[in-house]
């Protein structure tokens, strides 16, 4: 990846801006460039004898603030969300194209855009991972990173966000009319009292090893509880029905 030279040299200097000199702020600049293979190391041996351990770590922070911050601007991190919608996807695979621009309905909203000249190109690939009566848990990974970029593409195809308030997941989209399946619904709402999306994996270029690195975070407690409730339900209609 070709991190911009003026990206990496204003991070070092807005770190530094307590340095003594604006020589030192310079010779930081070096260090950076060194670590992209702009500068030879023999330079960067010289610059480092003019600054303490404390501000040789600064640089090295900065440059991987710089790197990682270029990482994301770029749009090259892979980001892997699992998410709870309503209904159950066709197919259990699938990519989701389309532009994505605020919706001129609801400012709130963002949508899809029929005109291709109109918003930001996004892509969204879905896996389905489970499929719970009226709800699917789904598996979603980011090739663009757009406003809301989940929730509208979900919703283009028919499969909205359990409890996502903002694109109207907070009502009872699918299941039967029964009594008891309203309150079950309801209970849910309140066991996850927001959108059900989750950031479980990030993966990103080590800016030192070079190296991919992948981060996994596990689902928060009122996540899995709306999947266990689920489970079990779905698991108690199909019994019913056999």
């Amino acid at each position: 990846m070709i991190i911009p030279i003026k990206y990496i040299i204003f991070e070092l200097v807005y770190t530094l801006t307590n340095s003594e000199t604006m020589i030192k702020k310079y010779i930081f600049c070096l260090l950076a460039l060194c670590c992209i293979g702009s500068i030879s190391a023999q330079t960067l041996n010289q610059a480092k004898k003019m600054f303490d351990n404390e501000e040789y770590e600064k640089a090295k922070t900065a440059f991987a603030k710089a790197h990682l911050g270029m990482q994301f601007f770029n749009k090259t991190t892979k980001r892997t969300y699992n998410a709870v919608v309503w209904g159950s996807p066709k197919s259990d695979t699938g990519t989701i194209v389309g532009n994505i621009t605020r919706n001129p309905r609801n400012r709130l909203q963002m949508c899809v855009s029929s005109d291709e000249s109109v918003g930001k190109y996004a892509v969204t690939h879905y896996r389905v991972l489970e499929r719970m009566s009226y709800v699917s848990l789904v598996e979603c990974n980011l090739e663009t990173g757009r406003t809301h970029q989940i929730r509208v593409h979900m919703k283009h195809i028919g499969h909205i966000l359990f409890n996502d308030d903002v694109y109207g997941g907070d009502e009872i989209l699918k299941g039967t009319n029964f009594s008891k399946y309203s309150q079950f619904v309801r209970n849910c709402f309140k066991m996850c009292p927001r959108q059900a999306l989750h950031a479980k994996t990030l993966g990103f270029i080590h800016p030192t090893t070079g190296k991919e690195m992948f981060f996994d975070s596990e689902l928060p407690e009122d996540f899995k509880n709306l999947i266990n409730a689920w489970q079990v339900y779905s698991a108690a209609s199909a019994s019913y029905t056999d």
